[in-house]
């Protein structure tokens, strides 16, 4: 008996330009896509009908997000108040969350007690319901610097080189370095510059030698062009981008994860949220330039990618959708969004070829919506079933 599974829908966007209308997706054995192709399908095998309004794209990437954190009004408060044993029962709900809105691949950039590295290893196990996850385990920062209670200080360049090894040998598959202050810190201002050109060098040297990529927290524009110009492989949230940092990191091939729902949330929140205050000045500060850095990427050819910085203080998991309807709002077209939070992330995360696209070969982690993402974007909030290699997730 064929092992093979169908999944048919109204009309399935593979992750280009095309949409293909009554068409269906062949899945082998192994959970990997086998064909594409509409009209009726050649096998034996019932198709999984997601219905005529249905669209089915591939299952959308997240680039920055906290899974330790749950996204209410001070979630880092919360979370050092708590043992690693109830951190982690409360991360293994927000992935499976994150999974059912449609998000079948992250990026955790940052968590303590190797809590993302557990999760990433228990997801491939198939011990828990999740996305894929791809763990930096703790980010590594200046002494005091953006995030210090929650990640690993580091001072130097033999500092930073060691901080990086130790991060590699405790499991981490990404490395997250701090440019630049940030919002969610108190005492220090998100233009304000931290580790510099040759730490994050070092750090860059020590991932990529075993074939692991970095992602700077870069939010100043002096901070953003040192992590450019150390080599990093993404800049994440990159608030306040000029044009000659953007032309370089078009040029270089830099990815830009600009998560601007995150300070867009909380800027409009206002003061009876509960988010503490620094954080709401802050948030307001940033929050419109990011705007302007996302239209001044796409103009320069900047390669956007799609994060979000779930967990974070009003952002609980998944807004990867309210991510990508923003990105919209800020310029770019329904389907350059969609790329962003699909082929394009797993370019940046190196997976393409076998994630961000559905196509033959391809692993079959797919979203079925109601409705047409690349005609209303808002469809993305309208999941109807979730495929992750080739199983339906209940």
């Amino acid at each position: 008996m064929s092992n093979e599974r169908i999944f048919r829908a109204g009309q399935i966007w593979c992750g280009d330009d095309v949409i293909i209308k009554n068409a269906y997706v062949v899945v082998d054995g192994e959970g990997r896509v086998k064909a594409v192709d509409a009209g009726t399908p050649r096998s034996a095998a019932d198709p999984i009908n997601f219905g005529d309004d249905a669209t089915l794209l591939p299952g959308l990437i997240d680039l920055h997000v906290h899974l330790v954190w749950d996204g209410s009004a001070h979630p880092r408060g919360k979370a050092e108040t708590e043992s690693s044993n109830l951190m982690t029962m409360r991360a293994v709900n927000h992935a499976r969350q994150t999974l059912l809105d449609g998000v079948t691949t992250v990026r955790d950039v940052g968590g303590p007690y190797g809590v993302p590295q557990d999760l990433a290893q228990a997801q491939r196990l198939r011990l828990i319901t999740a996305p894929y996850i791809v763990a930096a385990g703790p980010a590594i920062m200046m002494t005091g610097g953006h995030g210090w209670s929650f990640g690993r200080e580091a001072d130097g360049v033999d500092g930073v080189r060691k901080a990086v090894r130790q991060a590699i040998k405790e499991g981490a598959e990404v490395i997250k370095v701090m440019a630049t202050g940030g919002v969610y810190t108190e005492g220090e201002k998100p233009g304000q510059s931290q580790l510099n050109v040759d730490e994050m060098a070092a750090a860059v040297v020590e991932a990529h030698k075993r074939g692991l990529r970095v992602a700077a927290h870069a939010e100043g524009r002096e901070g953003i062009k040192n992590a450019v110009l150390a080599g990093v492989d993404t800049i994440e949230h990159g608030c306040f981008l000029d044009d000659d940092t953007a032309a370089l990191m078009a040029e270089r091939g830099t990815y830009y994860v600009p998560t601007v729902s995150v300070f867009t949330q909380m800027a409009r929140s206002g003061e009876r949220s509960g988010i503490p205050d620094y954080v709401l000045e802050k948030s307001r500060w940033v929050a419109d330039a990011t705007w302007e850095s996302v239209r001044r990427a796409k103009r320069y050819g900047v390669k956007i990618a799609g994060g979000t910085d779930a967990g974070s203080p009003l952002h609980p998991h998944s807004p990867l959708p309210q991510e990508v309807a923003m990105l919209v709002d800020c310029g770019l077209t329904p389907l350059e969004a969609l790329s962003a939070a699909t082929a394009m992330s797993a370019e940046a995360l190196g997976i393409d070829g076998i994630n961000g696209k559905i196509t033959v070969g391809s692993y079959a982690d797919m979203v079925a919506v109601q409705g047409n993402p690349l005609v209303d974007i808002q469809a993305l909030f309208h999941v109807k079933r979730v495929v992750q290699h080739g199983n339906l997730i209940d």
